[in-house]
């Protein structure tokens, strides 16, 4: 009997990663590559939907023909917010358009009119205001003003179903996916909420299933089970809930950084709620904050500033004295996150203290929006690209002193969490402290 092997395309908006696991989910082989963004008909940047098909179908057959490894088992995890539509025919009718596309809002200010109070329409969809961050806004953006082209559409796929598509060939749609700040879920009666049916949106959405459903398919003369694919975050919570046999917070770090409450129903002290849909179709309290895509921005800054290189950046030394400095006043205009204005604005003279000030208020940024009491001693394991940011988790670690912060020797928990959704039994038993090292970050 052939040994199960699972292989995953974690897709990014950022990078696109191939992660191969044995029997036992250790790493057997990754790979990693970024793809060239394109543009939309309005020119605002956008993945090119038809750059990553040829990546993946390429990764892939080398993969089985070249690499020879026998997979048994596939999976998509990608980035949330972003649909796409296909006609009748399957043709992809629109670019896959970014989520941070800004465009007239005025229909949105109907439809807040038409269905209800802001706040507590936000708290029944588990989904505060954000342009198309929220999918549901995308498609009907698309029925208010390109109603031919809303006309074509038959079925609208979020990116991990679509993914997963292209090899099974069945079009689902999937809860991870349809309750991440959709706007489409109504947390109160489990189901699409009653405006996505009234906008006669439904129709264009497949029916739901679970994201550890499997399809057999047989690609170039090769056997294997593809999953629904899943929501990136979502996955990445799985194996900690699985090795945990405490309360913890997770913090699963890139473009965005997503904190999830697994084990506080209601966070009450959030002012407005975000909740995700997990696999079981339960869901969890967490909030959002754009600081990956605030690091970048402010990093390219730092070092146009002070003509230096980003890995020259990240190669200088950490000194926990200048936490302490950095907390009096403030160095950054941001562009993705609120300003600070109750702070002196001082000049940055050196890249030294830039690094150290931008990580600082960035994690201050992050601990004020997670309600999260200072001198608070939970356990908080930290997930992605951030966990090998040596100024971010001392920044955090002065934030919070008391919490006791992990990460794991390997940045996998997305594609891990993505692989096992599709082995239940492996699932329940598997215990990632021992296949995964959780390192403490400790203050010294």
């Amino acid at each position: 009997m052939t040994k199960r092997c699972t292989a995953i395309f974690d897709i990014g908006k950022t990078n696109k990663k191939l992660v191969v696991f044995d029997h036992k989910y250790q790493l057997l082989h990754h790979e990693e590559i970024q793809l060239a963004n394109g543009h939309d008909e309005d020119g605002f940047e956008c993945e090119q939907i038809d750059l990553l098909q040829k990546w993946i179908f390429e990764t892939l057959d080398r993969l089985l023909l070249s690499l020879k490894i026998p997979i048994t088992h596939l999976n998509f995890s990608t980035y949330g917010a972003s649909l796409i539509h296909l006609s009748e025919k399957d043709e992809v009718l629109t670019p896959l358009y970014n989520y941070l596309k800004e465009v007239d809002e005025d229909y949105i200010e109907k439809w807040y009119e038409e269905y209800g109070d802001g706040l507590d329409l936000d708290e029944s969809l588990g989904s505060p205001r954000a342009g198309f961050l929220n999918s549901g806004m995308q498609l009907l953006w698309l029925s208010k003003t390109k109603p031919q082209l809303f006309d074509r559409i038959r079925w609208s796929l979020h990116l991990p179903q679509y993914l997963s598509f292209l090899i099974h060939g069945a079009k689902h749609a999937e809860y991870t996916s349809v309750g991440c700040h959709t706007a489409l879920w109504d947390y109160r009666t489990n189901d699409y909420h009653y405006w996505v049916k009234k906008e006669k949106l439904l129709s264009k959405f497949p029916s739901l299933i679970k994201g550890s459903t499997c399809f057999k398919v047989q690609y170039k003369n090769h056997e294997f089970q593809v999953g629904a694919g899943i929501h990136d975050s979502s996955a990445s919570l799985l194996p900690y809930i699985q090795c945990s046999d405490e309360k913890f917070i997770l913090m699963s770090t890139g473009t965005w950084v997503v904190v999830f409450f697994p084990f506080e129903e209601e966070h009450h002290k959030i002012e407005h709620p975000l909740k995700y849909l997990q696999v079981d179709s339960n869901h969890t309290q967490a909030v959002r904050l754009l600081i990956g895509k605030e690091y970048e921005y402010q990093l390219e800054k730092i070092g146009q500033k002070f003509e230096v290189e980003t890995s020259a950046i990240h190669a200088l030394p950490l000194e926990k004295s200048r936490l302490k400095r950095s907390q009096t006043h403030t160095c950054y205009e941001f562009k993705y996150l609120d300003n600070d204005n109750n702070k002196d604005k001082v000049e940055l003279s050196s890249a030294l203290q830039a690094i150290h000030q931008l990580n600082f208020e960035l994690c201050e940024k992050l601990v004020q929006a997670m309600k999260i009491d200072t001198n608070s001693n939970t356990t908080i394991y930290i997930e992605g690209g951030f966990t090998k940011n040596k100024f971010f988790l001392a920044s955090l670690k002065y934030c919070l002193p008391k919490v006791k912060i992990f990460t794991a020797s390997q940045a996998l928990g997305t594609a891990l969490g993505a692989a096992l959704v599709l082995d239940e039994s492996s699932r329940i038993n598997f215990d990632f402290r021992a296949n995964y090292k959780l390192i403490k970050y400790l203050d010294n």
